[in-house]
């Protein structure tokens, strides 16, 4: 957003999208595998039926873990459309400025702490996704 504002007329008076890139949890699990060294147990989830049961949950009795299931789906769920390269939303500022260039692999691998792509395969132990 710094560098949007060093440029105020080119995003002056609209909405604009910041979106570096986009990934699927698939995608970062399987970075995260080739990053650390490991492979992860996943397991499908049912989401509308996760959906539904949260919708239920927060109407009857408004517990927020319902509402954060609900807005963890509107996020992570392709259906919602969040992305917004992929809904088609404009303008992205990546398009409008130049910006440093992120990708999901630089992203992932700094989380890790594995930064420019290092492996040290120093991750152990059992871990396990759940995959929606």
């Amino acid at each position: 957003m710094a560098a949007l504002l060093k440029h105020p007329d080119t995003g002056r008076n609209q909405r604009v999208f910041l979106s570096p890139f986009e990934a699927s949890q698939r995608q970062i699990v399987a970075e995260l595998e080739s990053l650390m060294k490991v492979k992860f147990t996943t397991a499908h989830a049912e989401d509308e039926k996760i959906v539904k049961e949260a919708q239920r949950v927060w109407e009857e009795e408004k517990d927020l873990s319902a509402a954060y299931q609900l807005v963890t789906a509107g996020v992570l769920l392709p259906s919602y459309k969040s992305g917004f390269e992929s809904s088609g939303k404009e303008p992205i500022l990546e398009k409008m400025i130049v910006m440093p260039k992120l990708t999901m692999s630089s992203v992932v691998a700094e989380v890790v702490g594995q930064k420019d792509g290092v492996e040290n395969g120093s991750a152990r132990g059992e871990y396990r996704v759940l995959e929606v």
